[in-house]
């Protein structure tokens, strides 16, 4: 039983010790000076939409920039379809005849930093209008 003691007061001293507290961590953040800011510019084609992201640089330097796509009024990580741009325009495919909500983010060493919201819709296709229903050769579109 004294064996027992023993190796749980050194079990418990090893990990009382080891343990880093979050203020040990300060030293490893990158200070913030200024937060950059983000904006975008989003044209529509078709199903095709293009991304124009601007940013002021920021200390620290975004490591990303980008846009986040949604369904929903307040797209955020969770709920999105993200676009990497990273300084270039960037063009993806969305479904036809759908409302989508997009803002711009940059990602630097220390937080997320993100847009106002936009939204833009995509043009019906076609054939919309026929799906589901039979046409003249009975067959389901």
């Amino acid at each position: 039983m004294k064996k027992f003691s023993i190796i749980a007061l050194l079990a418990c001293a090893f990990f009382t010790t080891s343990c880093e507290t979050d203020a040990t961590l300060d030293g490893t953040r990158v200070p913030e000076v200024t937060a950059p800011t983000v904006s975008f510019e989003v044209s529509v084609n078709k199903y095709d939409a293009t991304f124009n992201v601007t940013s002021t640089a920021g200390n620290p330097e975004a490591i990303e920039t980008g846009v986040m796509v949604s369904t929903e009024k307040q797209p955020n990580g969770d709920n999105s379809t993200v676009v990497v741009t990273n300084g270039q325009a960037a063009t993806a495919t969305f479904n036809p005849g759908t409302t989508y909500y997009a803002c711009a983010y940059v990602l630097t060493a220390n937080k997320l930093v993100t847009s106002e919201v936009k939204s833009f819709t995509t043009a019906s296709h076609p054939l919309s209008a026929y799906a589901g229903k039979k046409t003249m050769t009975a067959l389901n579109l």
